[in-house]
């Protein structure tokens, strides 16, 4: 989808206007920095052990840092939704997202290796995955993973292969290892 772009630049003789159209899918930069009650629905929330004194927002327009002084910036380079957020502790560049990945329409596991601004697919959403509502990294071993959904599922391999732990009792809200 093409947008249509009226920018005005300020210089010694007045004003320049510059109009230009503009792909809505090229529009990648991440917004200013906003107060965190302006931060889209959010969907789970994360303690990043790199930037003291500030979390990370999995969101509905993207995944967000919010800072003590009540600021949050998006770090996504698009506003794709992420609906659960999980670091790896042994790997701190690595975010691992239930979401959508840069170039994918479909929902799936997604992972970062620049610390949430892109994101590509490490699973396919199919029937397995697509009922995987919520991810958490092991603490305890590294490339280990946890899952629920309608089931309980457990990968060790980075989150590309799956294998049902049973039906959990009730549901799930969420996971903590």
């Amino acid at each position: 989808m093409k947008v249509l772009a009226l920018i005005l630049l300020a210089s010694p003789v007045g004003f320049v206007a510059m109009i230009g159209f503009a792909s809505a899918a090229e529009n990648t930069i991440p917004p200013p920095p906003i107060d965190i009650d302006q931060v889209p629905f959010v969907f789970d929330i994360a303690v990043d052990p790199t930037e003291a004194n500030s979390i990370l927002l999995a969101t509905q327009e993207g995944l967000y840092r919010a800072r003590e002084d009540g600021i949050a910036k998006r770090i996504s380079r698009k506003k794709n939704p992420f609906w659960n957020i999980t670091i790896e502790p042994k790997g701190l560049n690595r975010l691992y997202a239930r979401g959508l990945a840069d170039d994918v329409g479909a929902a799936g596991i997604v992972v970062s290796g620049d610390r949430g601004r892109t994101w590509r697919e490490i699973t396919p959403s199919g029937e397995k995955n697509a009922y995987l509502r919520l991810i958490e990294a092991s603490k305890a071993t590294s490339g280990s993973f946890y899952g629920a959904g309608h089931e309980f599922w457990k990968s060790s391999d980075g989150g590309i292969n799956w294998e049902s732990m049973g039906i959990p009792p009730s549901r799930v809200i969420d996971l903590a290892t």
